[in-house]
């Protein structure tokens, strides 16, 4: 026997559908990635200790770069952006000092434009391919500078 569906497939808890759950995942590579890249001596942040169980930014640098409480800023990398404003979403793109092409990435990502098929931005490709090509390499702790 067949069953028709009214909509998307869901997944899980909650109804989310096949998107919802492909975009998040897209939003949190894409911010841990961000945040990977870059290093807290380039942000002019102090550096405690000497041994770092990250290469890039923790997520405590990124939310008071961005100028938000650590929480939200959580929420927003597990891949909840809606309902995140337009002034928070500029704060996260200074913070994590995302380029023209990535902060148009970020907007369309927070707009909720289904996965793959973004408005068509000149750069944005590139950007976030460069970002997607680190995603993968941050699987394992390691300690960086030990």
């Amino acid at each position: 026997m067949f069953q028709v569906l009214a909509g998307p497939p869901t997944v899980g808890v909650g109804g989310r559908s096949v998107d919802d759950v492909e975009s998040r995942n897209e939003v949190r590579a894409f911010l841990v990635s961000s945040r990977a890249r870059l290093t807290p001596q380039e942000a002019g942040l102090p550096v405690h200790g000497r041994n770092r169980w990250v290469s890039g930014f923790r997520r405590e640098e990124a939310a008071l770069l961005a100028g938000l409480s650590v929480d939200y800023y959580t929420r927003l990398e597990r891949g909840n952006l809606k309902g995140a404003s337009e002034s928070v979403l500029h704060a996260l793109a200074g913070g994590l000092q995302l380029d023209e092409a990535e902060r148009a990435h970020l907007f369309d990502l927070a707009r909720g434009e289904p996965v793959g098929q973004q408005t068509a931005t000149p750069g944005v490709a590139e950007g976030a391919a460069r970002c997607a090509a680190g995603a993968g390499r941050h699987h394992r702790r390691t300690r960086v500078g030990a």
